[in-house]
């Protein structure tokens, strides 16, 4: 259950207490996604070059603590192409928070794509560790916020 959700036991201790009126929100929707081709999942094998991906269970942790209705988005390779399929049904989504390939590599295609599908509001933000940090909206109501990888993402979230 989400913090300070309403139950019946709160109410009741609300009107217990003379509170008649108590402002409300809505849990915001937010979709999680890594990047990286080089990402495998926690318990499998890793080949050369290859790491373990675990910003994405953080987050989700994170938000969900804080409230939020988090909802894994998965991995996706780094592909243009990918990355856009991927990103198409996100305007369900209050947010859009990807891990990875928001800074100036290659291989750091998420940038590029906002910038394609959306409108990029900043890009770098002056703090360590995390500094390639996008923040941007997509359509009239989805924000997103790229994070670096690998834990620059859980200082950044704090």
């Amino acid at each position: 259950m989400p913090p300070n959700a309403s139950t019946p036991a709160r109410i009741a201790a609300l009107a217990a207490s003379g509170i008649a009126e108590v402002d409300c929100g809505i849990r915001p929707r937010v979709v999680v996604l890594s990047t990286g081709t080089e990402l495998r999942p926690p318990g499998t094998s890793l080949a050369p070059g290859e790491i373990y991906e675990s910003n994405r269970l953080v987050t989700l942790l994170q938000l969900e603590a804080l409230g939020a209705e988090a909802v894994d988005g998965g991995t996706v390779r780094d592909d243009p192409a990918a990355l856009r399929a991927l990103l198409k049904g996100a305007g369900e989504y209050d947010f859009i928070i990807t891990s990875g390939g928001a800074s100036v590599g290659d291989h750091d295609l998420v940038k590029q794509v906002f910038a394609e599908i959306g409108e990029i509001s900043f890009w770098k933000v002056k703090i360590k560790p995390g500094k390639p940090v996008a923040f941007g909206r997509v359509g009239a109501r989805t924000h997103f916020f790229a994070l670096p990888r690998p834990m620059g993402l859980a200082a950044d979230a704090n």
